[in-house]
């Protein structure tokens, strides 16, 4: 059971890494497509939602439920679905300012693809990176490509196996002004990363490697750079829990200047399963969920701890500049979880279909104070 447990968790932490970060001010909002529409979430809980034209709601089907995607100026929506054989995908772009949907924008090459990844949008937002591939019954070739989404027509488009990248399928990190930073995968060989980031030019359609930082330094990072990961560290105790992955047993801190300077920054002999540990208020602390995923446990950053019990077993969907969101597992149920006068309020916001998070407040702009490290029942 915990190993499933901790699948689920996984692979939805996964599915929500191409999240879009937004500048953070004081009127943040988190927007969440539901499967019906998109919902705003805010300081206060719900706001109103980004109505969806029926087409582009009840579409869900098999691979696809987590390719959505939504333009940063909130105009235009893309989903994938498929043509019911083959697992053919199907990309769908709709102007929200508008009653049409939806037009289907083929691929850039004319063929049928199997998976079609939305990666990210570039800084300007009418500019988006796709991955096709063939994972299932084809032969594992693969494109990358930029859509522009006001024209409906590709700007680029090559085999990703031909270039350094090589390889069919690639985890995207940001498109900022130095380019499209991106880290080879292997979609058929579980989608895990590997390797260093590769920095690819749009304009020239150059890449290179950056050897500071590999996929290794994967974890959840803040706006000032600061990165916090698990790992399982040989030095102190491992629990001997099945599980499809090694289990985490510490957590460790670093930036994204100096990835190899790795401190240490929390460990309790009372839970040697972690599950990754996420930022949440603002960078003021951050988040350790057990592998029973029914409760977490909140570390600040001046030292003290805080524990959340659920109810329910729960999935970490994205910090927020004042606590955090979660979804139950099995029913689909979202709730946000608040820091307020010295206390955690938790809100239930309702039972949602499906959840992915389409855009968040980047975190952590305006942190000044050190970690202090908690390692409880210490070796």
């Amino acid at each position: 059971m915990v190993k499933k447990i901790w699948l689920f968790i996984a692979l939805t932490l996964i599915a929500i890494l191409p999240t879009l970060a937004q500048a953070q001010d004081n009127d943040w909002q988190i927007l969440i497509y539901s499967g019906e529409n998109i919902l705003r979430v805010t300081e206060d809980g719900l706001a109103d939602p980004i109505e969806l034209p029926e087409q582009a709601q009840d579409f869900v089907k098999g691979q696809t439920v987590f390719n959505v995607a939504l333009s940063p100026d909130e105009r235009y929506f893309l989903f994938v679905d498929d043509t019911g054989s083959n697992y053919n995908a199907r990309l769908n772009l709709v102007d929200l300012t508008t009653e049409d949907c939806c037009t289907v924008i083929p691929s850039p090459d004319g063929k049928d693809w199997e998976v079609i990844n939305l990666l990210g949008f570039n800084p300007d937002g009418n500019e988006i990176v796709l991955n096709f591939l063939n994972a299932y019954t084809g032969e594992n070739d693969s494109l990358l490509a930029i859509l522009n989404i006001v024209t409906g027509e590709y700007t680029t488009f090559f085999d990703p196996r031909e270039t350094i990248l090589n390889t069919n399928y690639v985890f995207f990190l940001d498109w900022n002004e130095d380019g499209i930073e991106i880290i080879p995968s292997c979609f058929p060989c579980g989608a895990s990363a590997d390797g260093p980031t590769v920095l690819w030019n749009p304009e020239t359609d150059e890449m290179t490697t950056d050897y500071s930082f590999n996929a290794s330094a994967w974890g959840d990072r803040l706006g000032n750079g600061e990165i916090i990961q698990s790992v399982q560290n040989p030095d102190y105790p491992i629990t001997q829990a099945d599980s499809m992955f090694d289990p985490a047993n510490v957590v460790q801190y670093f930036t994204v200047d100096n990835v190899d300077d790795k401190e240490l920054i929390y460990f309790d002999a009372d839970n040697l399963h972690l599950i990754s540990p996420q930022w949440v208020i603002d960078g003021e602390a951050y988040v350790i969920q057990d592998a029973t995923a029914q409760r977490v446990t909140v570390v600040w950053r001046d030292g003290h701890t805080q524990v959340v019990d659920f109810e329910i077993q729960q999935a970490f969907l994205t910090g927020t500049p004042d606590g955090w969101l979660m979804m139950d597992i099995s029913g689909g149920r979202l709730f946000q979880y608040r820091w307020d006068d010295e206390e955690i309020e938790a809100t239930d916001l309702g039972v949602y279909p499906v959840l992915r998070v389409l855009s968040a407040p980047e975190l952590g702009t305006t942190i000044t104070d050190p970690i202090v490290p908690i390692l409880d029942n210490d070796v």
